[in-house]
């Protein structure tokens, strides 16, 4: 049996509350069998949401659709520690009420589907401009023209990207 404080909230339930492949080996229900059910795979998330909210003092209210989506077509090769690690970064820089692609880190944008109306080449950049942005403040704890400098672009051009991209500090 896996011994985790999630598997432990999932075993205490008559079902999973999630695909046994991302929590491990299989877990089994109170009766005995090892249950497989992806649709309870968003509880699990939500709940896991939900720990991170009182941790990191944030009120993010939901996992949109499109993330639900990646996290269900996702492997999950790290089990419960690689989506709470995933989770986890995503509600430190979420700065909405709902975790979004671009709160993702990168190598869970390749499970994404991109609609007909959106240009996927241009959310790639946008969402690796983000990153790379966001990465360099943090580095430069916040300073602007020391990340303007990094990236060897105006402060002016620092500030219209963040713009763009919806990054407020």
């Amino acid at each position: 049996m896996i011994q985790h404080p999630y598997a432990k909230q999932l075993t205490s339930l008559d079902k999973p509350l999630c695909d046994p492949d991302i929590v491990g080996a299989g877990i089994e229900n109170t009766t005995g069998m090892v249950v497989s059910n992806n649709d309870r795979c968003g509880t699990f998330s939500e709940r896991i949401r939900e720990d991170l909210n009182l941790k990191y003092e944030k009120d993010i209210c939901g996992i949109s659709f499109e993330v639900q989506q990646i996290f269900l077509r996702h492997s999950w090769p790290g089990n419960i520690q690689e989506l709470k690690n995933c989770l986890e970064r995503a509600v430190i820089f979420c700065e909405g009420e709902e975790i979004q692609i671009s709160d993702l880190p990168m190598q869970y944008h390749q499970h994404q589907v991109f609609s007909e109306e959106k240009a996927p080449i241009k959310d790639l950049y946008d969402s690796i401009s983000r990153e790379i942005i966001l990465s360099t403040l943090e580095k430069t704890e916040g300073n602007k023209s020391k990340t303007a400098e990094i990236l060897k672009i105006s402060r002016k051009t620092l500030y219209q990207r963040m713009k763009k991209l919806e990054i407020d500090l």
